[in-house]
């Protein structure tokens, strides 16, 4: 499976108990050169304190939308990690072929960590 493009189809965030939950609902787009199709796979990055940035393969759904003031910066530091890290492993991987989706997940979180940390 060859990676073709991605897209951001919304940011979804909730209050939680110690700070902000902030997840991207993206799309994947492969192309299977096996069957000869296009694969559209729904993945969320979760912003969180464990695995920051951290891609996994899940059905995009909402959170509730409640923010609080004190939490804008920590929304703006969310959307510097996605121009800087996101955007840039994401693409690095255009035109890569992959075993599976759970190959590139695993790639891009290797990726994107190392990238960051």
């Amino acid at each position: 499976m060859k990676f073709i493009t991605w897209q951001l189809n919304y940011t979804t965030w909730t209050v939680w108990a110690s700070s902000l939950l902030v997840k991207d609902a993206l799309t994947l787009v492969f192309n299977d050169e096996n069957a000869g199709e296009l694969i559209y796979i729904e993945v969320m990055l979760n912003y969180s304190a464990r695995g920051y940035g951290r891609m996994v393969q899940q059905l995009h759904y909402w959170l509730d939308g409640r923010m609080f003031d004190k939490h804008w910066q920590y929304a703006d530091d969310v959307v510097r990690y996605r121009e800087n890290i996101v955007v840039p492993v994401l693409d690095a991987l255009k035109g890569k072929d992959f075993k599976s989706v759970n190959a590139f997940i695993k790639e891009y979180n290797e990726r994107a960590y190392t990238y960051y940390g």
